[in-house]
């Protein structure tokens, strides 16, 4: 089946009996995709979420942060980063490392420095190359210095995807496009958005921890019920 020649090309170890316990889960895997060994699945915990309404509600942030309305900031740009595993249409890398980049830089604001380098880690481990930009306030400088440093020292974490030309027309990883001829994918441990288009057109998003070791594997859910169904191989 599929687990099993992912494991015997790329090396990687799946549970089997973990794959048949999270199978049995009700319902049974509502995403195309399903990663495994990833230190944490963070699936869409309601109704898709359009992105029209996540820009929106970004928008709605950056006009209370220029009236100096942190709380209310922060409440809304929040929101819109929770919407992002939700998406029903492709993000831009862009737009992930900045919410979260901002959301570090009101939580400084508002007196919470270790709230502040979760946020910039996050954006940071989308995209380790990010300088800093002098237009943000300078105090919270060294906070993303710290977690800029703690990034560029960890080790990468990885994703091997099996692709399914049947059900996958297109796979993005934080806005990238991820080539199916290159289905090994590096990032650094962090949490990370999974974004596909079926060959039906719908998009479907969800965000998994990535962390450093084992890869992580990505299967479609067809290839999964297909691989259980042969059984051991």
């Amino acid at each position: 089946g599929a687990i099993r020649e992912a494991e015997r090309v790329f090396g990687v170890t799946v549970d089997a009996a973990a794959v048949i316990e999270l199978d049995q889960i009700e319902p049974p895997y509502p995403e195309l995709l399903v990663p495994f060994g990833a230190a944490e699945v963070l699936r869409c915990p309601g109704q898709p979420t359009a992105v029209a309404d996540i820009r929106q509600t970004t928008q709605q942030g950056m006009a209370a942060l220029d009236e100096l309305d942190y709380p209310r900031a922060f409440t809304h740009l929040e929101s819109a980063w929770d919407g992002t595993r939700c998406a029903d249409a492709f993000l831009e890398r862009d737009e992930l490392v900045e919410l979260p980049l901002m959301l570090g830089i009101l939580a400084h604001y508002q007196g919470n420095k270790d709230d502040a380098y979760d946020w910039f880690a996050r954006a940071l481990a989308i995209d380790p190359d990010r300088s800093w930009d002098n237009a943000y306030p300078p105090d919270a400088q060294q906070v993303f210095n710290n977690a800029l440093a703690e990034t560029l020292r960890a080790e990468v974490a990885s994703m091997i995807t099996v692709p399914d030309h049947e059900a996958v027309s297109e796979l993005r990883v934080d806005g990238a496009v991820v080539d199916p001829l290159a289905p090994q994918v590096t990032f650094k441990p962090g949490v990370h958005l999974l974004q596909w288009r079926s060959t039906e057109g719908t998009v479907q998003s969800l965000a998994v921890q990535g962390a450093a070791g084992d890869p992580m594997v990505l299967l479609s859910s067809r290839q999964l019920r297909n691989a259980i169904l042969a059984g051991p191989s």
